[in-house]
């Protein structure tokens, strides 16, 4: 069963701060079944949805949040978790 959901929120990030934080996701020890993984879009241009590739997870989502600012994208990460463990 599903018991965390790790969420990032990102606003035009660095491709390889996120490419390096995305391969230490890849290579934890915890099955992908055990956890949603969630990618909070705040408003980066041009959307990661069009540049981000989550294929290799198989419970991962984008959510954009077109309001800027860590308050809108941590609140929307929270709202739209699965689990109570964020």
């Amino acid at each position: 069963s599903v018991e965390l959901t790790v969420v990032i929120c990102t606003h035009n990030p660095r491709e390889d701060y996120l490419g390096r934080t995305l391969d230490a996701l890849k290579a934890q020890t915890l099955p992908y079944e055990q956890w949603d993984f969630l990618v909070v879009d705040n408003a980066s241009d041009p959307p990661l949805r069009e540049r981000l590739d989550l294929s290799w997870h198989p419970q991962s989502r984008i959510v954009e949040e077109p309001e800027l600012g860590i308050f809108r994208a941590g609140y929307v990460g929270l709202t739209e978790a699965k689990t109570p463990l964020v």
